[in-house]
């Protein structure tokens, strides 16, 4: 499906399989030639607003401009803060973690910057909890420091 159009914009995929598979695909602008594959790293996929895949930074040629370090700096502040709280392994630790205020209003967990522009003012407005072998999701509709996570049926 991925590969079926072209995109006028970048966009992250993550896709798993209650196998254990995973993928995280970003797509740059573009057709199936601009499609970036990452794996996960000791089973999980961490990722947040600007490009992670190897050969997507700027020194490549034809590479995809990186406009999200420009528009959201704090992707890679956000980065760090998952990759520090490298021994998350619960459902609740990754809870915990998505809803972490560092370096507020542009944390994990992002809030309205009153100082921005209101076109130009970003926040999590959902958070999501997935353990794929048993086939579970959890939902939280909104800020994840404020809404509690509810558990959506997807029995197939």
């Amino acid at each position: 499906m991925l590969q079926a159009g072209p995109r006028a914009s970048s966009a992250n995929y993550l896709v798993a399989h209650a196998s254990g598979t995973a993928l995280d695909i970003e797509a740059a602008p573009g057709d199936f030639t601009r499609l970036y594959p990452l794996f996960p790293e000791d089973g999980v996929l961490l990722h947040t607003n600007h490009f992670l895949a190897p050969g997507t930074g700027l020194a490549r040629v034809n590479a995809p401009t990186d406009l999200a370090l420009w528009a959201m700096p704090s992707s890679t502040i956000r980065l760090q803060r998952l990759l520090a709280a490298g021994t998350a392994r619960t459902l609740e630790d990754f809870g915990a973690l998505l809803a972490d205020h560092a370096d507020y209003p542009h944390g994990i967990c992002a809030h309205p910057d009153p100082a921005a522009h209101p076109c130009e003012q970003t926040a999590t407005i959902a958070s999501v909890l997935m353990d794929l072998t048993a086939r579970h999701i959890w939902l939280a509709a909104g800020h994840p420091c404020q809404t509690p996570y509810e558990q959506l049926d997807i029995a197939l």
